[in-house]
């Protein structure tokens, strides 16, 4: 009996540099604790965004809406709930998966993590063919999902990673068809953009600056006459137009729905500049410095990857036209998004991540004027081993910055250099908060249900100044502190007016409201620190 030999080929698989590439993206998602952030319900700051996401999704799920009328928990004047933030084809999709799969929260996780994984898989391809290295076009997006802000939004309930993830596996076959000119190749492309641009419309830095650039190559080929050439860049400008018109009609119908339902709870417009007063914007400066852009990357790499864009721009003569052009407009756009969006960077970390192209395109730029003009220090081994170092600390920068949003006992982020007192002590708040004010909401809903309160029986959950954390939590639709002129008792009656049945309030919150005491005549029953009251007929 004669024993086969082992197929060489399938041995290979392990040596190519997509194997390796694949292994360094399971390592990071343990490295980081993806395995037990995964089955996390949602917890660490942004709760409020995390909660509206969760909220559209599981309204999709318990009630079979359709896919254009969106809804939350938080009613609203017409007692609805019906409104809408971004293209929620992410909310919708997830929402079909947990009738199969069951209703869990991992699951939508998993859906944003694996559109930030493809995203960065088909970085890897574009630069591994662009750059002609195995280990350069492994090297950068590896680098890239060291970014604090990326690694946490990843496997979070937002749109911002998945878009950005979308935009990146666009650029991908964008770059295909520049290369090869199959057409298909670009409404592929654009159809990409399309769904990225839908889910977060600044996620679409790289798509306008590839339309600069088609566009200046449409300036060139009009001066020289060439009529063939223009024929076929008109031809290929349709799809852009296309995606630009499909987005701005978006637009219009999200104001549509909610001027009609439920207006007023998602940002669907900018937050320039000069429209804050002087100490805002000194106020707001300093938080994003000292705050938001560690978030980004660590401040020197930052420094790094800005003495590398002047550099390409200071060898703009042997540098890819292309690539130099893409970088220059991307910074374009990245120093006008924070222009536009100012307002937002006092807090809202996750409004960078899509600024992450700019360092995409700048090291991409810098690497490939590298390896056509210094050969020897492209491919020798001291600036493989200095970057190699710079990745592990980024990697470790990325793990504390990381686990201490869910861990606060990690050892390694206790007793990491990287952070000072302040944020040690900030952390230990956020996490005491939430074990306190938000943990007996993770359970209460069978207890709801058990003393006669049904999912659609409108109640009043105090506090929460956020529309949708604690009703998403015990799914239960009503109204919260947020939103309505109203203050006070006469913010109560009309509560009851519009139809609220039940008051659920924490109970360290009791002692503090004392226009509260005519509504808490008839109590219902106690579940952990949360008391129940009914409203109804309180006048008996």
């Amino acid at each position: 009996m004669s024993i086969k030999k082992p197929n060489k080929r399938f041995f290979r698989i392990f040596q190519t540099p997509e194997f390796v590439f694949i292994l360094c993206l399971a390592a990071l998602f343990f490295i980081y604790g993806f395995h037990w952030v995964l089955p996390m319900r949602p917890s660490s700051i942004h709760l409020w965004r995390q909660a509206d996401c969760l909220s559209f999704t599981l309204n999709y799920y318990q009630e079979n809406r359709p896919f254009f009328e969106p809804a939350i928990h938080f009613s609203g004047s017409n007692g609805t709930g019906k409104t809408v933030s971004e293209f929620p084809i992410i909310y919708y999709s997830v929402a079909q998966l947990w009738k199969i799969f069951g209703q869990k929260e991992s699951i939508f996780r998993l859906v944003n993590l694996l559109l930030v994984y493809l995203g960065l898989f088909y970085l890897f391809k574009l630069l591994k063919e662009l750059l002609g290295s195995g280990f350069w076009g492994l090297y950068i997006p590896v680098f890239l999902f060291t970014s604090p802000v990326l690694v946490s939004y990843s496997i979070s309930f937002l749109s911002n990673a998945p878009a950005f993830g979308c935009a990146l596996t666009a650029c991908y076959f964008y770059w295909r068809h520049y290369k090869t000119g199959k057409y298909q190749l670009l409404i592929l492309s654009m159809l990409l953009f399309l769904l990225g641009g839908l889910m977060k419309i600044t996620a679409l830095t790289s798509f306008v600056a590839i339309l600069g650039i088609h566009f200046l190559q449409l300036i060139e080929v009009i001066i020289k006459k060439n009529r063939r050439h223009i024929r076929r860049m008109l031809t290929d400008l349709v799809p852009f137009l296309t995606v630009i018109i499909l987005l701005f009609s978006w637009v219009m119908f999200t104001k549509h729905y909610n001027q009609l339902n439920l207006s007023g709870l998602f940002l669907q417009d900018v937050f320039p500049i000069w429209k804050l007063d002087p100490e805002k914007i000194s106020d707001t400066a300093y938080k994003f410095y000292h705050n938001l852009l560690p978030r980004f990357f660590p401040k020197l790499m930052l420094v790094a990857i800005f003495i590398l864009f002047i550099i390409n721009i200071v060898r703009y003569k042997i540098t890819n036209q292309f690539l130099l052009l893409f970088n220059v407009l991307v910074f374009i756009g990245t120093v006008l998004y924070l222009i536009l969006w100012f307002k937002a960077f006092d807090v809202h970390d996750y409004y960078m991540l899509n600024l992450l192209i700019f360092p995409v395109a700048t090291l991409v730029t810098f690497f490939d004027l590298l390896k056509n003009n210094a050969h020897k220090l492209f491919h020798g081994k001291p600036l493989k081993f200095l970057a190699l170092a710079l990745l592990l600390f980024s990697v470790y920068n990325a793990y504390v910055q990381n686990r201490m949003r869910y861990d606060k006992e990690d050892l390694f982020v206790k007793n990491s250099f990287l952070l000072d007192k302040a944020a040690i002590d900030y952390w230990d708040w956020q996490h005491w908060s939430n074990s306190i004010y938000k943990k007996p909401y993770h359970t209460i809903t069978p207890y709801l249900r058990s003393i006669g309160i049904d999912r659609d029986d409108k109640v009043i959950s105090m506090p929460d100044t956020s529309p949708n954390i604690t009703l998403y939590l015990m799914d239960q639709k009503g109204y919260t502190e947020f939103g309505f002129v109203y203050e006070g008792k006469k913010r109560m009656e009309h509560f009851i007016s519009i139809g609220a049945k039940y008051l659920i309030i924490h109970r360290a919150f009791l002692d503090k409201v004392r226009y509260l005491k005519p509504f808490l005549k008839k109590k219902m029953g106690t579940y952990q620190d949360i008391e129940i009251y009914d409203l109804r007929n309180l006048s008996d």
